[in-house]
């Protein structure tokens, strides 16, 4: 304001600063993104304006409190499901969830993509929801031939929650059979005996799960190795 002498007063009431020829002055709430600001007074409250003077209008601004909810994307629940902070404050620990057959990559801020979150990752100025990220494990079958007497059968590595065809068999199994006449003038003769093979089985007994040869699976662990047994 303009003063036009050295002894305007002038009073205050609420937001409204006025001055003893009547004009006026307004206190106006400015809010910012993530903050409730509210007029708290002005300072001095009166006075009388003798030359430059300086009257504060004040002001208190206070962080929002919003929410952040945790979408597991497949797992179990988070745990906890939501965390409560203040615009800005770090978010701290986040929540914990598993997933069979897949190995948690972290929260982030899109299904797919997007961006990472920590625990110094801070409270957005609004209500949010993270997303788990989740990599498929990878897992080994093995193959044991379970009394083979030659070949062999390459390993094969797969993917969680993903099809694939198991290796073909390459295992066989034949004995040699000797007939001996003991010495009564006939010649020794051999004959071979083969097997033919049946199906994998993941025990060795044979009372386990079976599969046919270069049968489609899926899932068959969660990670790590198995053992398919001629």
């Amino acid at each position: 304001l303009i003063v036009p002498d050295n002894n305007t007063k002038y009073t205050v009431s609420g937001e409204t600063l006025t001055l003893s020829d009547g004009r006026k002055a307004n206190a106006t709430v400015k809010n910012e993104d993530g903050y409730a600001t509210a007029f708290t007074n002005w300072s001095p409250t009166s006075g009388t304006i003798t030359a430059a003077t300086k009257v504060v209008a004040n002001f208190t601004r206070t962080a929002n409190g919003y929410i952040a909810t945790f979408d597991s994307n497949g797992g179990t629940e988070a745990n906890p499901k939501t965390i409560s902070k203040s615009y800005g404050e770090e978010l701290g620990t986040l929540p914990t969830t598993t997933r069979e057959g897949y190995t948690f990559k972290g929260w982030y801020t899109d299904k797919t993509g997007g961006t990472k979150i920590e625990a110094t990752s801070t409270m957005p100025a609004s209500n949010v929801t993270y997303y788990a990220q989740w990599t498929a494990n990878k897992y080994t079958v093995e193959y044991n031939g379970n009394g083979a007497t030659g070949g062999s059968t390459a390993n094969s590595s797969h993917v969680y929650d993903e099809e694939k065809a198991l290796t073909a068999n390459g295992y066989t199994r034949s004995y040699t059979i000797t007939y001996n006449y003991n010495g009564n003038g006939t010649e020794n003769t051999t004959a071979t005996a083969k097997y033919t093979f049946k199906n994998w089985n993941t025990q060795a007994d044979g009372n386990g799960k079976e599969y046919t040869d270069k049968q489609v699976v899926e899932n068959l662990t969660t990670g790590g190795t198995i053992t398919l047994y001629a």
